[in-house]
């Protein structure tokens, strides 16, 4: 008869793991099974698979129990068949275990099998802490440390990995310890780096990012540049190359001469740089290379050759007219070269204080001849001198001698304050007699004024030019109501007109009430003495007409003071009072309104 073994089964019921004591008689005619032969144990995540072979047994075998030891604790889990996954918490990773393997049937337990081969159960390494990252040209130090817990099984690598967001691209490489090297990256692009730890169960999840890094390097060769050959020069264009990272601050051309010229360098912030200093006549050839903070690039391959020649010839001297905040230059355009000429160029200074100013034309553009050139936006009143320069192909070419000088002017502004009298009127014609204050000049002195009346009747026009005011304007029609205006006339045109002024030829000037006093039912209306237009004033006629139901009454004089009597009471009016000669009566002058009182 045989003694089942005592043994920690495990907890999950899911398995069928128990803690059992059995202890049972072994009938005559039966026997326990056979002990199973050695398992094979695979060790896992803090677990062992143990696969068996079913040994003999006289019996159906009921069950099965994998028992895996450290030596110190034991764990046993049962089974219906092979394999048994053991587990629990007396199997931890990183401990080394040995298995067997038992059957039991109705008899009882078999003995234990021989043990498995020693086993590790182990998983992968947790993820290492956030590295730290270093940027260099085309490449990213990135310095790491061991993750916490490596997952019971010693680890064999590491893997860093480098994402560029901004690229969409990333680099990674692997090795033994830190800092490990990322390359080949990209200079100018962001990274952000990670590390991931390997062990022989496999590899972790990855760190947290790093901060981000940027690489950087000097900048990539400028692409083969082109030239334009200049009056010893070259000038050099090209494109901006990738910067690595670090702005571009300067570019170098560097001329050399295929045929015994002068070689040449020069440096500029930008394309096109003009390499000066060549030979006219030889044959050259530019490259070009990139400056940044971090270095500087290769050059660019050679460009194509060509001959350093001229640009064209200074114009002669150009003929100036002056307009209003404008000059109009006018020149020759140099013959020699002069069917490779594209633009001419002006350009006025004043020698007083004047904005200097320039203008060009490009008749393949414009559809405009090359000259005269309307120079504008100058200062009125200043002093300019205007000289040219043609520009082909090659560049722009010397400035032409000075022009004669010259001053902008505008037109002054109209004469203020105008007034038109009727003159002396004997007969079927007059004179109307204009009168005004000088407007500003502008800059400009005024040399003279015109007045021009106009016939509101038939509209014929009448004009007079003088020095000063007042002028008089003849011919007009006696009796024939005129709008008059004025200008003033300058170096630089004619004024705008005036406002209008209106008088009629022939007929007396308009009263000015200097008193008005009332007695009696009566009004006293004192004025001044108008303009006789002509012919001696023989009357005043007043007329007084009530505006609120009061007697209109009225008066003559024949000097200006003219009394209206019998006036309604507690009555108010409004009077006209005109002056008269032998052509008729004048405008009438209104005073209003009057309150008959007394």
């Amino acid at each position: 008869m045989r003694l089942g073994r005592s043994r920690w089964r495990g907890a999950a019921a899911g398995l069928g793991a128990v803690l059992w004591v059995a202890t049972m008689a072994t009938p005559a005619w039966a026997a326990v099974p056979d002990a199973p032969a050695g398992p094979t144990a695979v060790a896992g995540n803090a677990q062992i698979t143990v696969s068996f072979v079913p040994p003999n047994s006289d019996s159906p075998i009921s069950g099965y129990a994998a028992t895996c030891t450290d030596g110190t604790f034991s764990t046993s889990r049962s089974g219906a068949s092979s394999p048994i996954v053991v587990f629990g918490p007396h199997i931890v990773n990183g401990t080394t275990y040995t298995c067997t393997v038992d059957a039991t049937n109705a008899s009882g337990t078999s003995a234990e099998s021989p043990s498995s081969a020693a086993v590790v159960p182990a998983t992968v390494p947790n993820a290492p802490p956030a590295p730290s990252a270093v940027a260099h040209d085309t490449y990213i130090n990135v310095t790491f440390v061991a993750p916490v817990n490596n997952g019971g099984n010693p680890i064999t690598s590491y893997t860093v990995t480098c994402t560029s967001a901004d690229f969409v691209v990333s680099a990674s490489t692997t090795g033994t310890a830190s800092p490990l090297t990322v390359s080949p990256v990209t200079d100018g692009k962001t990274y952000t780096c990670t590390a991931a730890a390997t062990n022989g169960i496999g590899t972790g999840p990855a760190s947290a990012a790093s901060a981000s890094v940027t690489p950087i390097g000097p900048p990539d060769a400028p692409a083969t540049p082109t030239i334009t050959p200049g009056t010893n020069l070259m000038q050099v264009a090209f494109s901006a190359p990738a910067d690595n990272g670090r702005p571009i601050t300067s570019y170098t051309a560097t001329c050399t001469s295929t045929d015994g010229g002068q070689t040449a360098i020069t440096t500029g912030p930008a394309s096109p740089i003009n390499v000066t200093g060549l030979t006219n006549g030889n044959t050259y050839t530019c490259h070009v290379s990139a400056t940044s903070g971090a270095g500087t690039s290769p050059t660019s391959g050679d460009s194509a050759s060509a001959v350093a020649i001229a640009v064209p010839n200074a114009p002669a001297k150009p003929a100036v007219v002056g307009g209003p905040a404008r000059i109009t230059v006018s020149f020759v355009v140099p013959t020699e070269k002069a069917d490779e000429v594209f633009k001419t160029t002006a350009t006025c200074t004043s020698s007083n204080g004047g904005v200097t100013r320039s203008a060009s034309t490009a008749p393949e553009d414009a559809g405009v001849p090359f000259s005269p050139i309307i120079v504008t936006g100058l200062t009125n009143g200043k002093t300019y001198t205007c000289a040219v320069d043609a520009t082909n192909n090659i560049g722009e070419g010397p400035l032409s001698p000075a022009s004669a000088t010259v001053v902008p002017r505008v037109p002054p502004a109209a004469p203020t304050g105008v007034k038109a009298v009727s003159g002396n009127a004997p007969g079927a014609t007059g004179a109307a007699v204009v009168s005004f204050s000088a407007g500003n000049g502008n800059g400009s002195a005024i040399t003279s004024f015109r007045a021009t009346c106009t016939d509101l009747k038939n509209g014929h026009k009448y004009t007079k030019t003088g020095a000063k005011s007042p002028l008089a304007v003849t011919g007009i029609t006696t009796g024939h109501p005129v709008s008059c205006v004025a200008v003033d006339i300058g170096p630089g045109g004619t004024s705008p007109a005036s406002t209008a002024a209106k008088v009629t030829v022939g007929t007396p000037g308009q009263p000015v009430f200097t008193k008005i006093s009332q007695k009696q039912q009566s009004v006293t209306l004192t004025f001044s003495t108008p303009a006789a237009n002509g012919s001696a004033i023989m009357k005043y006629v007043a007329v007084c007409t009530s505006t609120n139901g009061g007697a209109k009454t009225g008066g003559t004089s024949a000097t200006s003071l003219v009394v209206v009597h019998h006036l309604s009471l507690d009555k108010t009016y409004a009077c006209l009072v005109t002056a008269n000669n032998a052509r008729g009566a004048g405008t009438a002058t209104k005073v209003a309104p009057i309150r008959v009182t007394n």
